[in-house]
C-alpha cells in the first residue's frame, strides 16, 4: 500500500520520490551487504524480503522515472508534461542513483532481475534503454541459463512434492506482478475521493513500444511466410493429383 501510494498520487513531489527511492536503496544495501558472501544464488524464499523492497523500487522508477532526474543539472528541452522531450536529451539523475542500482543489477549473487516479475523487468528495461539511464539486456539474456530451482531452498524440502508443485517451473520463483489500483475503476469511489485531480494513471511514453511493435509484425510476417509456404505446397499436391 505505502509502494501504491508513491505510484498513483499526483500531488508527491520530488523529494518526496526521491527519499522514498533513497530509503529503498538504502535497504538493499544493508542487505547486500550483510548475505552476499552467504549466498549462493537468487533465492525468493530466503531473500524474499531484498527482491520485494527491489520490485517496489522498480514499481517506483517505471511510474514516476521523470521525479528521479535532476532537472537543473539536465538538458533545457526537457518538459514534464511531454514525456517524449526526454528522449534521446541528456539527463542527470539523482545523485548515487544510478551506481547504487547498478551493483544490485549487475554485481550481485543476489541477482534480483532474476526473480522479479519477468513483466516489471521488461518494462524497467525498455525505460532504462531510451532514457539512458542503463542498457541491461544483456543481463536479462545471461540469467536464461540461469536455473532458479538449483537455488532455491523449497527444491530440497518436501512441501513441493506434498502440494503436487513442479519446482522446476520458473514461474514458482517468480514475484507475483501486483498493481491494486491500477486502472482504478470503481465509478463511485473515484467520484467520491476527486481522483481526477490526484489519480496518476499508467501510461507509457509514446514511441517506446515500436520495438515491440516491430517484433510482433516480423512475427506476423513469418507466420505469413508459412502460410503461403502451406498453400503453394497443397498447390503442388491437387497438381499432381
Amino acid at each position: 500500500m505505502f509502494t501504491a501510494s508513491h505510484l498513483e498520487y499526483k500531488q508527491n513531489s520530488n523529494p518526496s520520490q526521491q527519499m522514498t527511492a533513497s530509503t529503498l536503496l538504502n535497504y538493499l544495501d544493508h542487505f547486500q551487504r550483510s548475505h552476499e558472501k552467504e549466498c549462493r544464488g537468487p533465492d525468493i524464499r530466503r531473500y524474499a524480503q531484498y527482491y520485494a523492497f527491489m520490485q517496489g523500487l522498480l514499481y517506483i522508477f517505471c511510474f514516476r522515472w521523470a521525479d528521479f532526474i535532476d532537472e537543473e543539472k539536465s538538458s533545457s528541452r526537457i518538459d514534464r508534461d511531454d514525456p517524449t522531450s526526454y528522449l534521446g536529451a541528456d539527463l542527470r539523475w539523482m545523485r548515487g542513483f544510478k551506481e547504487r542500482l547498478q551493483v544490485h543489477i549487475y554485481s550481485s549473487k543476489l541477482n534480483a532481475l532474476k526473480v522479479l516479475s519477468p513483466v516489471i523487468v521488461q518494462e524497467f528495461a525498455k525505460l532504462c534503454h531510451h532514457l539512458g539511464l542503463m542498457y541491461i539486456y544483456p543481463r536479462i539474456e545471461s540469467n536464461k541459463s540461469i536455473q532458479l530451482a538449483q537455488f532455491n531452498s523449497y527444491s530440497n524440502g518436501g512441501a513441493s512434492r506434498d502440494t503436487g508443485i513442479d519446482m522446476a517451473d520458473e514461474k514458482w520463483h517468480h514475484l507475483e506482478p501486483f498493481f491494486p489500483f491500477d486502472p482504478y475503476q470503481l465509478p463511485a469511489s473515484r467520484r467520491l475521493l476527486g481522483l481526477e485531480d490526484t489519480y496518476l494513471a499508467w501510461r507509457s511514453i509514446p514511441g517506446t513500444n515500436r520495438e515491440d511493435d516491430d517484433e510482433d509484425s516480423d512475427e506476423d510476417l513469418e507466420d505469413g511466410d508459412d502460410d503461403d509456404q502451406d498453400i503453394e505446397e497443397d498447390t503442388a499436391t491437387d497438381d499432381e493429383s
